[in-house]
């Protein structure tokens, strides 16, 4: 069956693209049919990412072990220190919203604009991580 003889990286990307349309056109959708598309995005790359892992031989598993424990722990630390360090800034939490405005909703209070622009930096901020540790595991034994 061709399905089953695809890289593992097809099976990534193919989660990834959806998610990634819903966040930069979902906004524009009502929410009768943004909330419904967003859901199964979700279904979807969930089933991808899990079609990726078994598809990865053992020292790409590791080597996403290793990332994820390192670089995500070492991403959320940052983000961690990132906000406390912007709370006590003269500016506040300002700078985090706009950091994170291209992502956010525009029609979101002002609180929750923090709440939403907290969860989206730490994300990016463990994905980053995640990604400089594999690359960093792959180096090292290349």
């Amino acid at each position: 069956m061709p399905f089953t003889r695809l890289q593992p990286w097809v099976y990534l990307l193919a989660g990834v693209i959806p998610i990634a349309l819903v966040v930069t056109v979902g906004d524009a959708l009502p929410n009768v049919i943004g909330l419904p598309v967003a859901i199964l995005a979700t279904v979807w790359a969930g089933v991808m990412v899990t079609i990726h892992w078994k598809r990865l031989d053992e020292a790409a598993r590791q080597a996403h072990r290793w990332a994820w424990y390192w670089g995500g722990s070492l991403g959320l630390g940052a983000a961690f220190l990132a906000a406390a360090i912007a709370m006590k800034a003269p500016g506040g939490l300002g700078w985090m919203s706009s950091l994170a405005a291209p992502f956010l909703p525009t029609d979101l209070p002002h609180e929750q604009s923090y709440l939403f622009a907290g969860i989206i930096l730490t994300v990016l901020a463990q994905m980053g991580g995640f990604l400089l540790a594999w690359l960093w595991w792959w180096a090292r034994r290349r």
